[in-house]
């Protein structure tokens, strides 16, 4: 308990006798190295750090960009048609029995027909839902992707 004391005693002591100026003459003054570092040189010259233009990433980005914009365009269109593929094939499956090519009466139609004919004509229908709804929403993205790949590389001095 008496060594914490002294030492507690020790620290105002020397923190006191710092701050009134009646430091050790040894102690070197550490700021002066810091403010020499510190000083900028009247001759300094300009560095240009810009880096070169490089069309070839330009191109690269304009490319990627537009694949990823036609990629996004192509699922979704084929999400969007291949659901609704499978819907009206499902209703016309039903509608068929599962002939898909004639309508059968209620009374023929069993419930094991309605579930065959709704598989089939979702199966059917949709796959080519996907497929048509793939392209009606990829290639009109497509084409303005490319517009707008063309345009950013002429605003950048590319083409």
């Amino acid at each position: 308990m008496m060594g914490a004391v002294s030492i507690g005693a020790l620290a105002i002591a020397s923190t006191l006798a710092l701050s009134a100026g009646t430091a050790n003459a040894d102690t070197p003054d550490v700021a002066a190295p810091i403010a020499a570092a510190q000083q900028i040189p009247a001759t300094a010259d300009a560095i240009d750090d810009a880096a070169p233009h490089d069309p070839q990433a330009d191109f690269n980005a304009a490319l990627g960009q537009g694949a990823t914009q036609f990629g996004l365009a192509t699922g979704v269109g084929g999400l969007v048609g291949g659901l609704t593929g499978a819907a009206a094939g499902c209703a016309l499956g039903i509608a068929t029995g599962g002939t898909l090519s004639a309508l059968v009466s209620v009374g023929t139609l069993t419930p094991l027909g309605a579930l065959g004919g709704c598989l089939l004509g979702g199966s059917t229908v949709g796959g080519v839902g996907t497929i048509l709804g793939g392209a009606a929403g990829g290639i009109p993205v497509g084409i303005l992707s490319i517009i707008q790949g063309a345009n950013n590389l002429h605003a950048q001095g590319d083409l």
